[in-house]
């Protein structure tokens, strides 16, 4: 799968995107690992859930590493007021 600018993975709503971009935060709580990736074009929410392989990596991610990312979009949860896509694994 070809890599897409995050802003068109927002286009897309759904399915399968590989994005790219520097880590800009992380945050672990109760087992779920957030990282917010950032690109040239906008950025985006990834969730790492404990248990998988892709959450061991994301326990050593740092602030302004590269990364690049396969993973299913989701919407997230309505009680935001403001829409966000999420990459889930």
């Amino acid at each position: 799968m070809s890599r897409i600018l995050i802003k068109e993975a927002k286009k897309q709503a759904t399915g399968e995107v590989t994005v790219a971009g520097f880590v800009n935060n992380v945050r672990a709580h109760k087992g779920v690992i957030f990282v917010d990736l950032r690109d040239i074009s906008d950025y985006m929410q990834l969730v790492f859930v404990s248990g998988n392989d892709s959450y061991e990596i994301a326990e050593k991610l740092q602030l302004e590493s590269v990364i690049q990312v396969t993973g299913e979009l989701q919407e997230k949860p309505a009680r935001r007021a403001k829409r966000q896509k999420i990459l889930s694994y």
